[in-house]
C-alpha cells in the first residue's frame, strides 16, 4: 500500500545492517549523535524484535533523544511487510494515535502563552454551541474550563466515547446524525448529556475532551468554527514549524488518501463486534475504510508523522521554542491536592493523580515519567519522557490485538527503553 518509488525501496534495504542475529531488519542509521555506539543499542533492539514478533507487529520506528539532539534513529522490521519493504525511519509515516493529544496540548499552551485564551476560560460559552435540536441544556457543562479538558477532569461518563462509539441506534436515530459524529456533532450532543461529577474533581479519560480542545484552538485562530479542522491543522502545523518540523499532517483511513511513504498498517482484531452488544452501531472502519473516523478525531487521534518528527517537537518544547518552560512542566504536573484510582495497563504504575495537563503520568523504580501513548486496530505508539529530559519515540503499524496483551507490550516498552 505504500506508494514510493522503488529506487526507494531498494535504498531502504541498502541500508539494512549486516551480520545482526535479528528475524526483523534493522534499517536506518542507528546511533547519529552522542558518545553511544550501536552495540549499546543491541540488545534492545533484538528484546523488542521478538516482542514485536510474539505480538504480530511488523514495524517500528524509533527516535531517541539525550542532551537536546537526537542520538539514535532506527526502523526496526517493516513498513510493507507483503512486499518486505524495511521501515526507514528517515521516510516513513506513522499515524500516532492518542499520542495526537499531547500536540493538541501543545498549541493549547502556545495559545495560552499568547495571551489568547486561560487555563480558567469556560469552554462552552467560549465556543458559542448549541446543543442538537430537541435537547435540552445541561446547565452544567458550562462549568467545564480549558484546565478541566487537558486534565481529563470534565465530569462525563467515562464508560461511554462518542466520538469511536459505539452508537446507540436509539440516538442516532433520533437526532439525525451520521456515524462516526463529528467533533462539533459530538460537541453539541455532550451539551445535553449528565456529568457524573463536578468539573475538576474526578479523572476520566475521554476522547471528546481533546475533541472540544480541538475546536478551541480553531475558535482561537479563526474566530469561527467553520471549516474547523482545516483551521486547527492549519495552526498546528504553522506551530511544528517551529522545531523544524514541516511534513506531518492529519491522517485518513482512505487508502487512497494515505501520504506516500506512510506505512501500511495491519489488523490484529481476532473477532468482529460482540453480538451481545445489538442496539449499538460502530464504525469497525481501522485500519482501513472510507468512513472519515481519523478526520473526525483529528485533535485527539488524527496526526501522522516520522518518529523524529516527534522528537524534534519535543526537543522544541524542552528548549521553550513553543512556550515558557514553566509551563511546560504543566503538561506532566498532578493538578495541586487531587487523587484518583487509576489502573488501567496493569503493570504500569500510575501516580496518584494519573494525568498532567498533557501526558500521563507514571512511575519506573522510583522515577517519575512522563508519557504519551495511542492505540487502535494497525497503530500502537509510545513517548516516553525521563527525568533527565531523554524523549523516546516508538511508533508501529500494529498492536497487540487484545487489552491485556496490549499492557503486557506496554510495560515490557517501558521497561525496554528505561533501560538504555
Amino acid at each position: 500500500m505504500l506508494k514510493h518509488s522503488k529506487k526507494w525501496v531498494w535504498m531502504s534495504c541498502f541500508l539494512i545492517c549486516p551480520g545482526l542475529a535479528l528475524s526483523l531488519p534493522l534499517s536506518g542509521p542507528g546511533v547519529v549523535a552522542g558518545t553511544d555506539s550501536n552495540s549499546h543499542y543491541a540488545a534492545f533492539e533484538n528484546k523488542l524484535s521478538k516482542s514485536m514478533q510474539g505480538n504480530s507487529i511488523p514495524g517500528a520506528s524509533i527516535a531517541i533523544v539525550k542532551h537536546g539532539q537526537i542520538v539514535y534513529l532506527r526502523g526496526l522490521g517493516y513498513a510493507d511487510k507483503e512486499e518486505k519493504i524495511p521501515v526507514d525511519p528517515a521516510l516513513n509515516y506513522f499515524r500516532l494515535a492518542s499520542s495526537s493529544k499531547t500536540l493538541t496540548a501543545i498549541g493549547i499552551f502556545k495559545l495560552i502563552s499568547e495571551g489568547k485564551l486561560s487555563l480558567n476560560q469556560k469552554v462552552y460559552p467560549y465556543l458559542g454551541l448549541s446543543p442538537l435540536e430537541g435537547e435540552d441544556l445541561n446547565p452544567a457543562v458550562n462549568q467545564i474550563t480549558i484546565q478541566h479538558l487537558l486534565e481529563m477532569s470534565a465530569g462525563w461518563d467515562k464508560l461511554y466515547d462518542p466520538m469511536f462509539g459505539p452508537w446507540p441506534e436509539s440516538q442516532v436515530s433520533l437526532y439525525h446524525f451520521p456515524t462516526p459524529m463529528s467533533c462539533e456533532s459530538v460537541a453539541r450532543y455532550m451539551m445535553g448529556r449528565p456529568l457524573i461529577s463536578k468539573p475538576g474533581t474526578n479523572f476520566a479519560y475521554q476522547n471528546i475532551d481533546y475533541c472540544l480542545l480541538g475546536l478551541v484552538i480553531a475558535k482561537a485562530t479563526t474566530g469561527s468554527l467553520e471549516n474547523n479542522q482545516i483551521a486547527y491543522e492549519n495552526y498546528m502545523q504553522g506551530l511544528f514549524k517551529l522545531a523544524g518540523v514541516t511534513g506531518m499532517y492529519l491522517g485518513s483511513t482512505n487508502p487512497a488518501k494515505q501520504g506516500p511513504y506512510e506505512v501500511t498498517y495491519y489488523s490484529t482484531r481476532i473477532t468482529e463486534a460482540n453480538p451481545n452488544d445489538d442496539g449499538y452501531i460502530r464504525a469497525n472502519d481501522f485500519p482501513y475504510g472510507e468512513d472519515g473516523i481519523l478526520k473526525d478525531n483529528y485533535a485527539n487521534g488524527g496526526w501522522v508523522a516520522r518518529a523524529q518528527d516527534v522528537a524534534n517537537i519535543f526537543i522544541a518544547l524542552q528548549a521553550g521554542k513553543f512556550f515558557p518552560l514553566s509551563d511546560v512542566k504543566l503538561l506532566w504536573s498532578a493538578p495541586p491536592g487531587k487523587t484518583a484510582n487509576f489502573n488501567y495497563f496493569k503493570g504500569v504504575q500510575y501516580l496518584t493523580w494519573p494525568y498532567g495537563m498533557g501526558m500521563w503520568r507514571i512511575q519506573d523504580h522510583g522515577k517519575l515519567l512522563a508519557m504519551a501513548h495511542g492505540s487502535f486496530n494497525g497503530t500502537n505508539t509510545l513517548i516516553l519522557r525521563k527525568p533527565t529530559g531523554e524523549i523516546d519515540v516508538v511508533l508501529f503499524n500494529a498492536k497487540p490485538s487484545t487489552l491485556p496483551e496490549l499492557s503486557n507490550f506496554r510495560q515490557r516498552l517501558i521497561q525496554l527503553l528505561d533501560s538504555i
